[in-house]
């Protein structure tokens, strides 16, 4: 049973959508230095952004973008750009979209995050699969999979 039918089923009629449980967006620009990217992280509590350049959704940088093509070939950060180091493109979904929707486009492309676009197709948020399993409506697959990972976002 996913996410939404279950929540269907308590409140019938009652649909969640992704405008619901999104969070706010913090975009990093691709010429910021991975030093300063990785402190704005750490200062968040956060494990990825989407890279922006005006209204664009360039790609994401995650912190282990960060980890794998800087420190552990043994870039500095200091001089390394975001340009450099993102993963290029962004899943996303649109802010109008239920949960289920969000949840079948994780699963599906096995990605944590998607960038949440607004009908203009600009950024609007973002939703992890930390979104999801803390609501009382996800799927118990969603929460389950979180504890067993040990995972944070």
């Amino acid at each position: 049973m996913v996410a939404c039918e279950l929540a269907v089923d308590r409140c019938p009629g009652m649909q969640m959508f992704v405008k619901d449980i999104m969070r706010k967006a913090v975009c990093v620009e691709p010429d910021v230095t991975l030093a300063v990217a990785a402190r704005r992280l750490k200062e968040l509590n956060i494990g990825c952004m989407p890279v922006c350049s005006g209204t664009q959704v360039l790609g994401m940088l995650t912190d282990r973008d960060i980890a794998m093509r800087a420190v552990a070939d043994g870039r500095s950060a200091e001089t390394m750009t975001v340009r450099e180091a993102m993963s290029v493109g962004a899943l996303y979904c649109f802010e109008h979209d239920t949960v289920q929707t969000a949840e079948t486009l994780m699963k599906n492309a096995h990605v944590r995050r998607l960038v949440v676009l607004d009908h203009r197709r600009r950024i609007a948020g973002i939703v992890s699969i930390t979104d999801l399993s803390g609501q009382s409506f996800a799927a118990p697959s969603v929460r389950n999979r979180r504890i067993s990972n040990g995972s944070r976002e």
